[in-house]
């Protein structure tokens, strides 16, 4: 069975509310597989994941710049899905007509 772990992390709502993101950790036969920046969409209906990382968290920081763009801080050493070919990795996450740029940045 595939679930989020026990306690799951809080999360950030975007400036004007209408997306939630958070930093969850998936688990499969009570050990943690996966970690998973995930946005949340309540108008739309709608859950999208961003990028992860095998294994528990590796601190994701989440950051909203405005109601459109969230940062994400990853430590420098770690591996992530999709892998970034530098420093940064933008990529858009779209639910119905509303779009998030996320922007991913190695501390």
């Amino acid at each position: 069975m595939i679930g989020c772990g026990n306690e799951p992390k809080p999360g950030i709502a975007s400036p004007d509310g209408s997306v939630i993101a958070r930093a969850v950790e998936m688990e499969q036969r009570g050990r943690v597989e996966t970690s998973q920046v995930l946005l949340e969409f309540p108008a739309g209906h709608c859950v999208a994941g961003s990028i992860s990382h095998p294994g528990a968290d590796p601190g994701f920081e989440l950051r909203w710049l405005d109601a459109r763009t969230l940062l994400v801080t990853a430590p420098k050493d770690v591996e992530l899905h999709p892998a970034p070919a530098a420093s940064a990795l933008d990529h858009t996450i779209q639910c119905f007509d509303q779009r998030v740029h996320v922007v991913v940045r190695r501390r």
